[in-house]
């Protein structure tokens, strides 16, 4: 399946829904993710932006019920792990060392 092929996030997140996951994919989706992170803010404009945020809080919201990578309201509360959030700004404190 060419999912790098993909004309849209939406599409290429919904095709890799369909397709089998590597029996560890639990114990290494984070180090994964946490790589890709990295290499997408290698590139100077979105360093910058990233650096741009300072201090804040980062929070990945969402509306379709991500409570790992992200944050969802439930109850009027903000529940998750926002994982997502806490890689960004793990990267932007080590590219602002």
């Amino acid at each position: 399946m060419a999912i790098r092929g993909l004309n849209s996030p939406g599409k290429a997140k919904r095709a890799g829904m369909k397709v089998a996951l590597r029996p560890d994919w639990e114990s290494i989706k984070n180090d994964i993710m946490l790589n890709l992170i990295r290499e997408k803010f290698k590139n100077p404009e979105l360093k910058q932006k990233l650096i741009d945020t300072k201090d804040e809080t980062l929070i990945e919201g969402n509306n379709w019920g991500d409570s790992y990578w992200g944050m969802i309201k439930e109850n009027g509360q903000d529940i998750g792990q926002n994982m997502l959030g806490k890689m960004l700004m793990q990267v932007r404190k080590e590219i602002t060392i």
